[in-house]
């Protein structure tokens, strides 16, 4: 998704001040699409697709749409309270000084306005993004701890059995 997301944000932000707060809706839209729609429709996301992998229930079936929200429900909460910290930094910089900036000024200025709750969140974050890597090397099913919330599992499609080619016609 960070393909698709990356260029807007990066047009976006120096194009408005208030662009954070006009694409939160639809972001949160897309970050829900991508996560829980696609993984309830289809098994997974598109790259866990390219790889042959599919998100099932434990018993096999396929992901349900309430496990899907459930397993990805502690990053939304997380990105979206991120979000929500960056409209209201992003809405104190001075009108005129914003409007001077460069994406990389606006960029660093905001990382200097964070509150410390938002830092606090940063921490969060990456403590949870940590903790589903050491969770899921230890276990034999390398089921993630948003797995084990959802009763879900990540399965490896088997490989097709290797077909011989047809011999030319002589």
């Amino acid at each position: 998704m960070l393909p698709l997301v990356l260029p807007i944000v990066y047009l976006g932000l120096p194009w408005s001040q208030s662009f954070l707060l006009y694409w939160f809706l639809p972001g949160l839209a897309l970050n829900l699409a991508y996560n829980v729609y696609l993984v309830s429709r289809f098994g997974g996301t598109p790259g866990q697709l390219l790889c042959k992998l599919r998100v099932r229930m434990l018993d096999g079936a396929p992901v349900t749409r309430q496990a899907a929200l459930l397993r990805y429900s502690v990053m939304l909460t997380l990105t979206t309270l991120a979000a929500i910290a960056g409209i209201i930094i992003t809405l104190r910089i001075d009108e005129g000084a914003y409007a001077a900036m460069t994406f990389t000024q606006i960029s660093a200025h905001i990382a200097r306005l964070k509150p410390g709750w938002s830092v606090t969140l940063d921490t969060l974050t990456q403590l949870w993004i940590y903790s589903e890597f050491v969770v899921l090397l230890f276990n034999k099913k390398r089921r993630a701890l948003q797995d084990f919330m959802a009763g879900t599992v990540v399965v490896k499609l088997p490989a097709r059995a290797a077909q011989p080619l047809p011999s030319p016609s002589t």
